[in-house]
């Protein structure tokens, strides 16, 4: 018997190399922690590899940011002290080997610190030894970054002159400690903070 000779057709796709719609560019915000950016699935075309086989790598040449890549290729990134745009390359390999690269410009803002609105004076006597304020903190302070109910409200007081507690939802209540004062002002520090500021702001009481 004549022995037939065993043949292999390797047949390439038509275009052989991963097609990546264009990745979009994007802002975060400087000291962000791990900011999810997009699914690199949603940008993927190869005709040979389906998208959650492709083998994804990235690039960069800044040490002053972190990206990475999960296993369902979504992709995050946290920055540190830097401002100003980052480019990142990211590389798709399909199965058959052939590689693709986009290249993607990460803009890295600072955020503004917490401004706060001015607060109203405060009236307190003897006769009144405890008071609420007709607003809440949250509502006299705005931050680009965090929502005002998300800040961290403190106050600094003389404690034995004047007691103040914030609640859980920023309201203030105050408790005259000493109604030996009078016709006497004393002042109090409020302070908001953010991920990255801590911003105070005074405001009086008249006994």
């Amino acid at each position: 018997d004549r022995k037939v000779p065993e043949i292999i057709v390797k047949v390439n796709p038509r275009n052989p190399y991963p097609q990546i719609s264009i990745l979009p560019d994007t802002t975060v915000f400087w000291h962000s922690d791990s900011t999810f950016l997009f699914n690199l699935d949603d940008y993927i075309f190869d005709e040979s590899t389906s998208p959650q086989d492709i083998e994804w790598s990235v690039t960069y040449d800044n040490d002053s940011i972190g990206v990475s890549i999960n296993d369902v290729h979504q992709v995050f990134v946290s920055s540190f002290n830097i401002i100003g745009p980052v480019s990142i390359i990211f590389t798709a390999e399909n199965d058959v080997g052939y590689l693709s690269s986009d290249t993607v410009t990460i803009n890295i803002i600072q955020d503004e610190p917490p401004e706060w609105e001015s607060l109203l004076y405060i009236t307190m006597s003897r006769l009144l030894l405890q008071d609420t304020l007709s607003y809440r903190l949250s509502d006299r302070c705005d931050d680009d970054l965090t929502s005002s109910g998300n800040l961290i409200f403190r106050v600094e007081t003389d404690t034995t002159i004047l007691k103040i507690v914030i609640d859980s939802l920023t309201n203030v209540f105050l408790e005259l400690q000493d109604t030996s004062f009078v016709d006497t002002t004393i002042t109090f520090t409020f302070s908001a903070e953010d991920e990255h500021y801590n911003i105070s702001t005074s405001n009086i009481v008249i006994l």
